[in-house]
């Protein structure tokens, strides 16, 4: 059985015929339990991950406690709190398994490997960095300019299966609503 990382790398029809094997050899597989950490706020994040399974909430801590969602991974997506990843710093995020997960890990010492080892693969790390910039960039500019009825809408169609995944008050912090208008929302949507 081709694995969702193979298929995930070769859609992308960037690497030479017989690389991407090479390439998913430079992975371990990583299996988080519900509500276990893949990083915690103040560890360096070591390792890159592609989500097989399962589902991951990004989130910092409030002063008083209160989890604020930054974002999600789910199937086919990649998990990683990249500033701390390449530049070896703390993070300022958790990142945590909502679901059971089984997460392909890399290491930045055998990524840079493969960029030396195998052509074309920086090519398509250079795509996939763009893409996770321009979806951090375009959430921001949702959320400056959005009201709070058309991000939910949005957050609906960038992650169909979420709302239906994680309890209704992640959904809220994601959205920057508190969880009452989060359901008045959902009452309009249905009514």
């Amino acid at each position: 059985m081709v694995s969702p990382l193979v298929n995930y790398l070769q859609s992308f029809n960037v690497l030479p015929a017989g690389m991407v094997a090479t390439v998913c050899e430079g992975f371990d597989e990583v299996r988080l339990k519900r509500n276990q950490f893949f990083l915690k706020e103040g560890q360096v994040c070591k390792t890159l991950g592609f989500v097989e399974s399962g589902l991951l909430v990004y989130y910092r801590l409030a002063e008083n406690g209160q989890e604020i969602v930054a974002d999600f991974a789910q199937e086919n997506e990649w998990v990683c709190q990249y500033q701390s990843f390449i530049n070896s710093v703390p993070s300022a995020l958790f990142i945590k398994a909502v679901e059971p997960c089984v997460i392909h890990t890399i290491t930045l010492d055998n990524l840079n490997r493969l960029y030396s080892a195998i052509p074309g693969f920086e090519k398509l790390a250079k795509q996939l960095i763009e893409a996770a910039f321009m979806q951090m960039v375009n959430r921001q500019l949702e959320f400056q300019h959005l009201r709070a009825e058309e991000r939910y809408e949005r957050m609906l169609l960038v992650y169909p299966s979420v709302a239906q995944r994680v309890p209704q008050y992640y959904i809220a912090s994601f959205l920057g609503i508190a969880p009452p208008s989060l359901s008045r929302i959902r009452k309009n949507r249905a009514g």
